[in-house]
């Protein structure tokens, strides 16, 4: 089990605001964030772009609530010399993902179908 397990059951829930508007909240400890966009399922960006970004750009904030002071633990343990092509794949997918939320956010529309599935057009 994790160690830092009982120090995060015991954090309250913050709201993770956007905008000025609570688009859903999050709890961190020791390195670990939990986030729950609302109205959102499994594809955050489709469903809450706004929200996508934000996300991100959080994560990636030099101020963010969500940093650890200590080294962090690595979840997987790979070779060293496979570290450089696995930050570079990272990387390479997170620019394009945020790329994608921004001309979303800014060309798109939401647009919903009968089943109250929602998508983002570009026009």
């Amino acid at each position: 089990s994790w160690s830092g397990a009982r120090g995060f059951a015991q954090v309250t829930e913050q709201p993770f605001v956007v905008g000025r508007k609570a688009q859903g909240r999050f709890r961190s400890f020791g390195g670990f964030t939990f986030l729950q966009i609302f109205n959102a399922g499994h594809m955050v960006p489709m469903d809450q772009p706004e929200a996508a970004l934000g996300m991100v750009m959080e994560f990636v904030s030099e101020e963010s609530p969500w940093r650890h002071t200590r080294k962090a633990v690595p979840v997987f343990a790979f070779a060293e010399s496979y570290t450089p092509i696995l930050l570079f794949m990272a990387l390479s997918l997170s620019v394009a993902g945020l790329a994608v939320m921004i001309v979303m956010l800014r060309h798109g529309r939401k647009v919903s179908d009968s089943n109250g599935v929602s998508y983002v057009i570009l026009d």
